[in-house]
Parts: C-alpha cells; structure tokens; sequence
C-alpha cells in the first residue's frame, strides 16, 4: 500500500479532494489525514495538486485512493 499524510498548517477549513471519484473530505485547521492507496508504493499510484483553496489528490490509474 502507497500512503502519504496530509494535514492542514492553515487557520481555515481545508477540503481535500479525492479524484477521480470526485469526493472531498473537509480539513479543520490542525487537522491530518493519511491518504491510502491499495496498490503497490512502486507503482506512484497518485499524485497531488495544491491549489490556494484546497488539495487535490489524484489517482494515476485506476487504483483505489
């Protein structure tokens, strides 16, 4: 499994979007989550794009985040 934890340094609420499902997960400031793949570490199953609002997480294939 490929994981990377993601926690929000910010004073605001953060949203954490997870493609290509379309989901988002809402970040309190303080707040850290762990982001899991169910593929191997090798395979760079995501990647992430940090936008000003919010960060997007992306699957590279079609693994499960």
């Amino acid at each position: 499994m490929a994981k990377t934890r993601v926690s929000n340094e910010t004073d605001t609420m953060l949203c954490l979007w997870v493609e290509p499902w379309g989901t988002d997960h809402w970040m309190r400031p303080g707040e850290e989550f762990t982001v899991v793949t169910q593929t191997a570490p090798e395979e760079s199953p995501f990647y992430v794009v940090v936008h000003r609002s919010h960060k997007c997480f992306s699957s590279a294939s079609s693994s499960e985040v």
